[in-house]
């Protein structure tokens, strides 16, 4: 099969300034100190001498001025695609003042290579070196051309960062209209993991891309929307981040016309600083044990939380628990008592929005011979009595219970007939005070692993949800979002990192978010870090500073410090279903 190239030249501009000076080579490396001032290297993605897609025949043609007054010498570096470039091979040239050099077909001329693509690497000896390259499709009847401005290093896009490509398109087949190919590069001497999100233009996420890039590697992710759909996207972006601490890339995109093989370069560009879901905080070892704690609920004014543990010395194989918060701290746990707890398997709280009514599941000896929902009254968070919640409860599985702010909807995670996969989201609506026969909610949300409902806002616009489908999740249980327009359920988004990691997350409760996805989340992992098993973290909405306290109500909760450097939760590549295992319906049972 022959190769095709992702057309990117670039124009570069050396810029005089105070710049790192990187001893062991030319790009970014934990040996970089701030030495002296020598121009930046900069790098040239797409430079090619390659047969493509469609009998188009890429060329790239590299021109290098030098403005600055005095002779100048400079590097050309080519770093071949898809490996790692540790020693590229290098060719030095000298120029005089006030004049430039032409290299047609710089990849055969100068390199001496019959058919390669990569990235160009341009280093020169001081300031005032100016290059611009162009890479061509050369036909009988002329050429199609794109130029590109360079990337300089200090312009790459660190951990931490998101590089936005916009004005994406791809046709479902490449007969017609156009196709995007992305264009990546690790400036690093370390391998770096990269994570492409692919979204329509009206938001929807269509999935996510992992690109493992070794040092100084280049990669071509080509016909990139393909990767995660088949249907056409008429206009379409991608947002490129690393997960690697240390990390960094450039990136760019070519939108091909499929029928000329004419195509334009997109220059990725370093997306503005935005509020964000901060570093995950384990809650600490006032509330989390050596045993799993996992699906904390909190009262709205933060007074109490009320969690699910496996702790030793419960009614049954899991027990609902509740801690109380005063003096600003959390205090010791308090089990729930036998009028919630059982001795089977009690989990999945959920509180009605004035905090009086908890709903949760069980799978009580009195039970249709499953797992049922259940509610209590709550006086300052002491249950009165339970009961099953008639209406929804049959011979399935029949859990996770969350209910609306106006009381009138329930949504509940069942595998009784009609269910998509293992175990679906269902909704009940309330007529007359009575619950209705729950309704499956569809194939836009529900897939064909467990999908268990976890939290509604309060305009009913938006559900989280945990699942362990590994389409498009990052862990073997991730959370999710869905929002609903226009009286629909949109395509689902994982909530990615750092709520979700490579391990199991399930929730969450919130806290100061006014009923909306903001605040602080709270949520069950499996992540290292923990006491043990599930802890219960925490994640912030926004950028706080240092030691300032947000404000919730009655209750003052202390931010701890985050610091810029701070390392992302971990990201990985996307696995098998896991088990139902420690979920709402979990069937798993500790000695006691």
């Amino acid at each position: 099969m022959r190769s095709e190239l992702i057309i990117t030249a670039v124009l570069v501009v050396l810029v005089a300034g105070t710049l790192v000076h990187l001893q062991a080579t030319a790009g970014v490396s934990s040996s970089a100190i701030l030495t002296k001032t020598v121009p930046a290297p900069v790098y040239l993605m797409g430079a090619a001498h390659v047969p493509g897609f469609n009998d188009t025949q890429w060329r790239t043609s590299l021109e290098v001025c030098n403005f600055s007054g005095v002779a100048r010498s400079f590097e050309l570096a080519f770093l071949h695609r898809d490996e790692a470039n540790p020693e590229p091979d290098v060719v030095a040239f000298g120029l005089a003042p006030n004049l430039c050099a032409r290299y047609p077909d710089v990849v055969a001329t100068v390199f001496e290579l019959g058919e390669a693509v990569g990235s160009l690497r341009i280093e020169a000896d001081g300031d005032g070196v100016v290059s611009v390259a162009r890479t061509s499709n050369e036909t009988p009847d002329g050429t199609y051309g794109t130029v590109l401005n360079a990337q300089a290093l200090d312009r790459a896009v660190s951990e931490g960062e998101k590089s936005v490509l916009i004005h994406l398109a791809q046709s479902a087949t490449d007969a017609e209209g156009f196709r995007t190919n992305l264009d990546l590069l690790n400036v690093t001497d370390v391998a770096i993991d990269v994570e492409t999100e692919l979204h329509s233009s009206d938001g929807t996420r269509l999935g996510l891309v992992s690109t493992r890039l070794e040092p100084f590697e280049y990669r071509q992710e080509m016909r990139v929307f393909r990767k995660v759909t088949g249907h056409e996207v008429a206009d379409g972006y991608a947002i490129v981040v690393t997960t690697t601490v240390g990390g960094a890339f450039m990136a760019a995109a070519s939108l091909v016309d499929n029928r000329t093989g004419d195509t334009t370069t997109i220059e990725g560009t370093v997306a503005p600083s935005e509020e964000r879901w901060l570093e995950a905080v384990n809650i600490g070892s006032a509330i989390n044990s050596s045993s799993d704690e996992w699906y904390p609920v909190l009262a709205r004014d933060g007074s109490f939380m009320i969690f699910v543990s496996q702790r030793y010395g419960g009614y049954g194989s899991g027990d609902l628990y509740i801690s109380r918060f005063e003096d600003g701290d959390w205090q010791p746990p308090e089990n729930m008592g036998p009028n919630v707890n059982t001795s089977g398997f009690d989990s999945a709280p959920y509180l009605s929005p004035n905090g009086r009514t908890l709903y949760f599941t069980s799978d009580h000896p009195g039970n249709h011979n499953n797992f049922d929902v259940w509610s209590c009254a709550l006086d300052d968070g002491v249950p009165g009595p339970s009961s099953r919640v008639e209406g929804l409860n049959t011979s399935s599985i029949d859990c996770c219970p969350v209910i609306s702010a106006d009381g009138n909807r329930m949504y509940i995670c069942s595998d009784r007939p009609g269910t998509h996969g293992s175990l679906d989201v269902w909704v009940s609506h309330k007529v007359g005070g009575h619950w209705q026969e729950p309704v499956n909610l569809g194939d836009v949300v529900n897939s064909y692993a467990v999908d268990s409902p976890r939290w509604i806002s309060d305009d009913g616009n938006m559900l989280i949800f945990d699942s362990n489908r590994y389409q498009g999740g990052v862990g073997s249980v991730d959370l999710w979002s869905v929002v609903k327009s226009g009286g629909e359920w949109l395509a689902p988004v994982n909530l990615g990192a750092p709520i979700n990691s490579r391990f199991m997350e399930q929730g969450p409760g919130f806290l100061g978010n006014s009923g909306s996805l903001a605040g602080r989340i709270f949520f069950g992992s499996d992540r290292t870090g923990g006491h043990g098993g599930l802890d219960i973290w925490y994640s912030d909405f926004g950028c706080p500073v240092a030691g300032e306290a947000a404000s919730s109500g009655s209750v003052t909760v202390r931010i701890p410090a985050v610091t810029a450097d701070a390392k992302r939760a971990e990201a990985a590549s996307a696995v098998e279903p896991a088990p139902v295992g420690r979920g709402c319906c979990s069937s798993k049972t500790s000695e006691r």
